[in-house]
């Protein structure tokens, strides 16, 4: 599957391009999908990080500062801060370190 950003909103595509869904309407400037392809981690203009299912319900946010990236990170999440540090957290947003 394929995420992508267009204005600001984030859309469900099939691998051929084809639309599935949107998941959120607003405020998107990143987005990376699970390797398993169940959640998605979305990064909004304010700096905040939420996880959501695939089919768009919202999971939880993660993060308690101002983010630019967040990528899944095997099990965990890998939060690119504005400073350039990278916070380490679980999928349920618990601190695991700074790298």
């Amino acid at each position: 599957m394929i995420l992508k950003i267009d204005s600001s909103k984030l859309e469900l595509r099939s691998d051929s391009g084809s639309y599935i869904r949107t998941i959120t309407t607003s405020k998107v400037i990143d987005a990376d999908l699970s390797s398993d392809e169940k959640m998605i981690l979305i990064t909004l203009v304010d700096g905040k990080v939420e996880l959501r299912s695939i089919i768009g319900s919202f999971i939880r946010n993660i993060n308690t500062t101002k983010v630019k990236r967040a990528r899944f990170q095997g099990n965990d999440v890998a939060l690119t801060l504005d400073d350039g540090k990278i916070e380490l957290r679980s999928i349920t947003g618990s601190y695991i370190r700074t790298i």
